[in-house]
């Protein structure tokens, strides 16, 4: 995938946003938290990076 695209695999969004838990990950999709898409032929799910890069923005604490 280019680097350049905002779709990532989910490998490369726990890089960014490190949570383990598949129900984490269910919980940021459901509560829209997080943006993502799913093709309807496919199990796979991409991220949008700029969703988690907002996300991490929004919730970092800053000293």
């Amino acid at each position: 995938m280019a680097e350049s695209s905002d779709w990532i695999s989910i490998d490369e969004a726990r890089k960014l946003l490190p949570y383990k838990a598949k129900s984490t990950w269910q919980n940021l999709r459901d509560t829209g938290t997080i943006v993502f898409t799913q093709s309807p032929n496919s199990r796979n799910i991409l991220y949008s990076r700029k969703s988690i890069l907002a996300y991490l923005n929004k919730n970092t604490v800053k000293f």
